[in-house]
């Protein structure tokens, strides 16, 4: 069967088309790799899902479960050329948002309002959402890595 694209089942559930996938190749006593089980640079403690993990190995109970990230991240090292022209646009567009934080930010306006702007001008250019708009403004900082604008306004340093 060749490639195509499947549908996930409703409520963003990702398992169904990977276990059919699987199914497809076999995989009944394989290795199977999956990217995210540890060793991520932002969550060291894994990001895959524990439910998509668990239907894995419920539907492949003969199959070893392994961490495939690091492997993949070697992959992934050499971009094609449809990639790096992905890249140079993701450039262009953060660099337009930064373009609007360097005019908009005075103190007074608040993070959101601020955040808005920069989105805005992403979406107007043709970047997705979400983006990957790592917000953060002065302290104390929010104890998690997705940072999130909140009500606070601006100050001059």
């Amino acid at each position: 069967m060749g490639h195509r694209i499947r549908n996930i089942a409703p409520g963003w559930t990702y398992a169904p088309a990977y276990i059919e996938r699987l199914q497809e190749l076999g995989a009944q006593r394989a290795r199977i790799g999956i990217l995210g089980l540890s060793g991520n640079t932002r969550y060291a403690e894994g990001s895959a899902s524990y439910g998509l993990v668990t239907c894995i190995q419920a539907a492949f109970p003969r199959a070893q479960v392994v961490n495939a990230t690091f492997l993949l991240d070697e992959a992934r090292y050499i971009k094609s050329d449809e990639e790096l022209t992905c890249i140079e646009r993701a450039t262009q567009l953060a660099e337009r948002a930064l373009d609007v934080l360097s005019a908009e930010a005075r103190p007074g306006l608040t993070e959101r309002a601020l955040v808005g702007r920069m989105l805005a001008e992403m979406v107007e250019r043709g970047g997705d959402l979400p983006t990957m708009i790592l917000w953060s403004a002065g302290w104390p900082q929010p104890p998690t890595n997705h940072y999130q604008p909140t009500g606070r306004r601006l100050l001059r340093r």
